[in-house]
């Protein structure tokens, strides 16, 4: 049995059920998601955190693996350049007649005057831009419009709390559509004040799991109808052990303005601009990080000798700063790099007049009881 043809006592059994199933099929996609967020942000986030309504991993510092690592942040160039281009419009829905009087040419008129008034109040102009920079990060930018005490009211929603089955959205026309957020208490105990005992339960059940026990998950599904003359269409919320609203839901449409910067070819969700830079950006990242290394290994010499040779000589003669590293502590290179060390001794014959002219030359004159090349290795610069 469908959850839309269940009874209100087991409708949010039914409908748990589908998100638990849904939540698994939108893994790869939530952490999608994620990743591109953090591509443009370069801030961390975990996907177990936005499932418990806590974002902890939200740090305000790169990520501590990298941190110093030279990048280029294309993606979010890009995405902040065309929101500020794009979301400066402040498009708005004009009244027009065909053919009327004076009377009904001031009513749509005032319509106009109306439209654009019930704009600044919700802060719909505000809100769009947002909504727009979502889309070009993630799958999806969602505005959700609904009424509340008999207002019209808009809000953003995150993409991540948005699922449909994906067989059944395999054309992006899904029959049925689900938000799953995290709600806090008071505002559940304001609206649904019949169902007190159920949600705070719920809080005291979830301590465990989130230390934000005041936070309940609520899961609302919408179902469209089948056609014009059926009426199995349905609007239901409902937590875990109780069916807050059920409701008969007779729209074609959602209550969402679903915004997508690019249209997939099946399925619901779109293609964003940061999906499109991934590889891009990747690319970037590792010229970028390529040079970096380069030049560090470049703008400072490296001299490698055994250990337990003087060093002070060499340093006071040729008075340049040097960075000494001996040959029995290798464990900072990578194996190619190790070769090359090991391998150096093998090439001092052949480069002995090379380190006669960069300053070994008084070194050499207070050493002249030093009868093996093998023991001192010239400076080398590791490219990697």
């Amino acid at each position: 049995m469908f959850w839309w043809e269940s009874d209100i006592d087991s409708c949010h059994d039914e409908l748990m059920g589908v998100i638990n199933e849904l939540n698994d099929n939108h893994y790869e996609r939530m952490q999608a998601n994620l990743d591109f967020l953090r591509v443009y942000s370069q801030r961390k986030y975990d996907l177990q955190d936005f499932r418990h309504g806590v974002v902890k991993t939200a740090s305000y510092a790169l990520d501590k693996r990298d941190d110093m690592r030279m990048r280029m942040n294309v993606t979010q160039s890009m995405i902040d350049t065309i929101t500020s281009k794009i979301g400066k419009n402040r498009p708005r829905p004009m009244y027009l007649t065909e053919g009327g009087d004076y009377s009904l040419k001031t009513k749509a008129k005032m319509m106009g005057r109306m439209m654009e008034g019930l704009f600044m109040q919700t802060r719909l102009y505000d809100l769009m831009p947002k909504i727009f920079q979502d889309s070009c990060i993630f799958d999806i930018g969602v505005l959700k419009i609904y009424s509340e005490d008999n207002k019209i009211q808009i809000e953003r929603i995150f993409a991540n709390e948005i699922l449909w089955d994906m067989d059944d959205a395999l054309y992006g026309e899904p029959q049925s559509l689900y938000q799953v957020k995290k709600v806090h208490k008071s505002y559940l105990l304001d609206r649904f004040s019949g169902f007190s005992t159920q949600i705070n339960n719920i809080s005291i059940g979830k301590q465990d799991e989130t230390p934000d026990s005041d936070l309940c998950e609520v899961v609302e599904g919408w179902h469209l109808p089948t056609s014009e003359d059926s009426d199995d269409g349905r609007h239901v919320i409902c937590i875990e052990g109780a069916t807050l609203l059920d409701e008969e839901y007779g729209r074609s449409q959602y209550p969402f303005l679903v915004l997508k910067w690019s249209d997939s070819i099946v399925g619901f969700g779109g293609i964003s601009l940061a999906e499109q830079l991934y590889p891009v950006q990747r690319e970037i990242n590792a010229l970028c990080i390529r040079i970096q290394q380069s030049m560090h290994f470049l703008v400072s010499q490296w001299c490698f000798f055994r250990q337990g040779l003087r060093l002070h000589h060499l340093t006071s003669e040729t008075n340049l700063e040097q960075s000494f590293i001996t040959m029995d502590n290798l464990l900072w290179f990578t194996p190619l790099q190790q070769f090359i060390l090991k391998s150096l001794p093998i090439w001092t014959d052949s480069i002995r007049g090379h380190m006669r002219s960069v300053g070994f030359q008084s070194y050499l004159q207070q050493e002249r009881n030093l009868q093996d090349w093998n023991q001192v290795l010239p400076c080398v610069f590791i490219m990697t």
